[in-house]
């Protein structure tokens, strides 16, 4: 899982296609949501809870947002460093 559609989620998101690993991508974005960008259809992030066992690369920048997307992942019982990795 990829999170975030800036311009660090779309160098994490072209490394990994070209290198053929699969991947979803999600985002808060509403202008974002449902467009497809490098062959990706961009999620909206609740897609998260659909996925068995998810680990995600956090690509979001923006300290509020972290703490958010931080307090959103700990009601899944996710543990930063094992189930997602802040990238920023």
């Amino acid at each position: 899982m990829v999170w975030g559609a800036g311009n660090k989620g779309k160098i994490i998101a072209k490394t990994l296609i070209k290198k053929n690993v699969p991947f979803e991508w999600i985002c808060d974005n509403p202008n974002k949501i449902g467009r497809d960008i490098y062959g990706k259809l961009m999620q909206p992030f609740s897609f998260l809870k659909t996925i068995k066992n998810p680990q995600s690369i956090i690509t979001v920048a923006n300290k509020t947002a972290q703490k958010e997307i931080n307090s959103y992942l700990k009601t899944m019982h996710a543990i930063n460093n094992k189930d997602y990795f802040f990238f920023c």
